[in-house]
């Protein structure tokens, strides 16, 4: 049932918006914003619709006093595509959609750092201690969900039930995971609204190496709830035992 695609109301966005520094709120006149823009499958063609939004977002103005910029420059992996008012060319790539599970006896130690507020609900409530099978049943479903609506992916070919019970045996042996509040103001709704979520560090110990393409991929995709806002962001520190 985990990827039964009739109970899902929402479609995940095909991007996801990464900020600079998190914390920081207040950007003074002639500072220079940089920021990254993930564009998932079938959204990479939009590039030239997303470099117009921004561009107009700057002339409109953005957050609390409606403070305006300008779009100065957009490279793609190092390559610049648009200086002021000129688009270059774009270029595509294909996220490849880990659809294999093969299990292995090696046992290593990961820590997963979390970077911006990772919220997963699971049993009807926002997680504070995040089971490695939690984990790995809501990054499946986002790459399965982002696969299976934006890149024409077929559903991965294993179990997922397999996949899960193989995850319950990986055991916690550290956590250092707080929850933290962050607001993020609504022009629309002229209102500051909290997206919490838990922030820090957390290590595993087990048979990690079947679940690491996933744990890779949701480095580049985020995970959990508000994730084209930058949420859920994390990087992965895999340990021999």
């Amino acid at each position: 049932t985990i990827l039964n695609m009739n109970k899902y109301e929402k479609i995940p966005h095909p991007f996801v918006i990464e900020p600079p520094e998190w914390r920081q709120q207040y950007f003074p006149e002639g500072q220079t914003l940089s920021f990254n823009l993930i564009l998932i499958g079938s959204a990479i063609d939009y590039i030239p619709y997303f470099i117009y939004t921004f561009e107009q977002l700057g002339e409109i103005g953005i957050g609390k006093g409606r403070g305006k910029y300008v779009l100065s420059e957009v490279k793609i992996d190092g390559i610049t595509v648009y200086k002021i008012g000129i688009l270059k060319k774009s270029i595509s790539k294909i996220m490849e959609n880990p659809s294999k599970f093969e299990t292995t006896d090696s046992v290593e130690n990961l820590t997963l750092k979390i970077i911006t507020p990772l919220r997963i609900r699971y049993q009807r409530k926002f997680v504070t201690e995040l089971d490695f099978h939690i984990l790995v049943r809501n990054l499946i479903r986002r790459i399965s969900l982002l696969g299976y609506f934006h890149c024409g992916e077929q559903l991965p070919d294993f179990t997922v039930q397999e996949v899960i019970r193989h995850a319950e045996t990986i055991n916690t042996i550290n956590s250092n995971l707080r929850w933290h509040d962050w607001e993020r103001y609504s022009s629309r709704q002229e209102t500051k609204m909290k997206l919490g979520g838990v922030v820090g560090e957390i290590v595993y110990r087990g048979n990690i190496a079947p679940f690491i393409p996933y744990l890779k991929a949701g480095e580049i995709l985020h995970l959990g709830k508000n994730t084209s806002f930058g949420l859920g962001k994390y990087e992965i520190i895999l340990d021999e035992a």
